[in-house]
This record gives C-alpha cells, sequence and structure tokens, in this order.
C-alpha cells in the first residue's frame, strides 16, 4: 500500500472520529532562522535517547519510579538523577548547591 494511499485512510478515519488532532511540525528553525544540520540533529537525539534509556534503567534499579507513592515520569526521574549527579559532584569539590530558583 502506498503512503499517500495510506494517509488517505488515516485521515477518512480521523474525520469520523471525535478526536482532535494536532499536526507536529517537521521542520524547526532555531532561533537564528537557520535550519539545523541532519548529522548534529540525529547525534542530539541519538544521544538523548541513550540519557533517556540510562534514567530509565537507573531508575529502576535504584527503585525511585516514585515519589510519595504517586508514579514518576520519566522527565521527573531524569531530573532526580541530574540532582542527584550534581550534589555528589558538588560535595566532592567540598561546596554547596547553589539553589536560588525552586522546581517542583
Amino acid at each position: 500500500m502506498s503512503p499517500l494511499l495510506h494517509n488517505r485512510y488515516i485521515f477518512s478515519i480521523l474525520k469520523i472520529l471525535p478526536f482532535v488532532v494536532n499536526f507536529v511540525v517537521v521542520y524547526c528553525l532555531l532561533f537564528t532562522g537557520e535550519m539545523v544540520k541532519r548529522e548534529r540533529d540525529k547525534t542530539v537525539e541519538l544521544e538523548f535517547n541513550r540519557l533517556l534509556d540510562s534514567v530509565s534503567h537507573l531508575s529502576h534499579h535504584l527503585d525511585v519510579d516514585q515519589l510519595g507513592g504517586k508514579p514518576l515520569s520519566l522527565g521527573q526521574a531524569l531530573e532526580l538523577v541530574i540532582k542527584y549527579v550534581t550534589s555528589i559532584q558538588l560535595t566532592k569539590i567540598g561546596t554547596q548547591p547553589h539553589t536560588t530558583c525552586t522546581h517542583t
């Protein structure tokens, strides 16, 4: 089945169903108005996905997938891991973390 024909079926189904569809813009310009180079974009995506995989594994391994009895999202787990690693690094060099902004 061709992609064009396949997309027509999807749009026909979406017209029938009572869902609101938001389309995602695939090509996003930087604040300078330039496109990100394809190689750079793929590299950043690959590293970000590796980071998320590591955080997911680490949060489950350390049993930190809940906080206060509520499940944590992967983003919240990532923030906790970053805070934890930062506190360890600051402890090693003998400084206190800078806490001017609070993040909930």
